[in-house]
């Protein structure tokens, strides 16, 4: 009985924050997209060198 309930809360417990809504992320990816871009301009360079 006891691990049926275990298993029962670790199940709802995983729904439950399955189920949230994610996070705002656009400015942590527009930062991330900034970073690559500036990183592909500089390899870029090199390679052209």
């Amino acid at each position: 009985m006891k691990k049926m309930l275990l298993i029962l809360s670790a199940v709802l417990m995983l729904v439950a924050c399955a189920s949230n809504p994610p996070e705002n992320n656009d400015p942590a990816r527009a930062k991330a997209h900034a970073a690559y871009d500036s990183a592909d301009q500089e390899f870029d360079a090199e390679s052209a060198e």
